[in-house]
Formats: C-alpha cells, sequence, structure tokens
C-alpha cells in the first residue's frame, strides 16, 4: 500500500521536517502470505515461539501470539 502526495507539501513528523513533491508516494505497507507452518519457523529463526493461532474458516487469515525463546 502507498500514499500519494496530492501536491507539494511540507510536513513535521516527531519535529523533523519531511517534503514531498505533488505525485510523490510513501511507502505504508507490505502483505505477504505465508502457510501457519512457514510463519512458525520464521518466527523461530527470528528468536519467537509461536504459541497459539487462530484461524477463519477458510484458512485465509490467522492471528498468532508468540513469545520470547
Amino acid at each position: 500500500m502507498r500514499l500519494v502526495s496530492q501536491k507539494a507539501q511540507r510536513v513535521f513528523v516527531a519535529g523533523q521536517e519531511i517534503t514531498f513533491e505533488a505525485t510523490e508516494f510513501i511507502i505504508t505497507g507490505y502483505s505477504y502470505k505465508y502457510s501457519l507452518d512457514e510463519f512458525g519457523a520464521l518466527a523461530r529463526n527470528a528468536g519467537w515461539e509461536p504459541e497459539r493461532s487462530w484461524v477463519d474458516e477458510g484458512r485465509l487469515f490467522s492471528m498468532r501470539y508468540l513469545t520470547v525463546c
């Protein structure tokens, strides 16, 4: 997902000035799809342990509860 500036502008974030030109954009997020097993392996490699999962009926979305290893 991205946000596109409609005009040249200045904004302030945490006291720092950021300028945008018209049509300049910032990326606000990425979406990746992983199976429960793939995500579990990624979490473990990063030092987290999957403790619990909640999955929708179609198994398209999940929420994971992780703890530090």
